[in-house]
């Protein structure tokens, strides 16, 4: 119980938080449980821009089960000034998905949803699907994420193959502007 209070104490320091960064290693349960644990230890109040960085792989861990982790209901958090979420290497599988979800129903002043697919998703079989008219893998994230209930009307969804850098951490701006 002390180190519980302990921790709170250590996150309450973070209320002035504007940007975050989360680089996640893998989307299990596990982790998508460790990441509304966070909303839930660490209210951010004042985040603005949210980017996260989700893993390479190309399998959707929620299939496989690694852990036994009991779920967790999203945290009931406010991002009131959360205006930008940029999430690469997505994938659409189910935790990024439960993810986004929670986000956009919490982000009441959102502008901008920019989500990358990774280039792997955009090789060959992005290609035959084109040409046979076939709806692409960015074009069904679209429609998928479109669904989803939105906290700000205001709030519009990019998907894109490549990251343009147009929104990025800015720990990254010095970074880029060299190259």
């Amino acid at each position: 119980m002390a180190e519980r209070t302990e921790a709170s104490g250590v996150f309450r320091n973070l209320r002035n938080l504007r940007e975050l960064q989360l680089l996640m290693v893998m989307m299990t349960d596990d982790n998508l449980m460790d990441v509304f644990g966070f909303f839930r230890l660490c209210e951010c109040p004042r985040l603005e821009k949210l980017f996260v960085e989700l893993p390479t792989n190309m399998r959707d861990p929620f299939i496989e089960k690694y852990l036994v982790v009991s779920e967790e209901v999203p945290p009931d958090v406010d991002f009131e000034y959360l205006k930008i979420i940029k999430l690469n290497s997505f994938k659409g599988h189910s935790n990024e998905m439960r993810l986004v979800r929670f986000l956009l129903e919490k982000a009441g002043s959102l502008e901008s949803l920019v989500v990358v697919a990774p280039s792997e998703l955009m090789g060959e079989e992005y290609d035959k699907n084109i040409m046979n008219g076939c709806p692409n893998f960015l074009h069904v994230l679209q429609l998928q994420l479109s669904r989803f209930t939105k906290a700000s009307g205001s709030a519009q969804i990019t998907l894109s193959e490549h990251d343009d850098y147009k929104f990025c951490p800015t720990h990254w701006e010095a970074y880029y502007s060299k190259v």
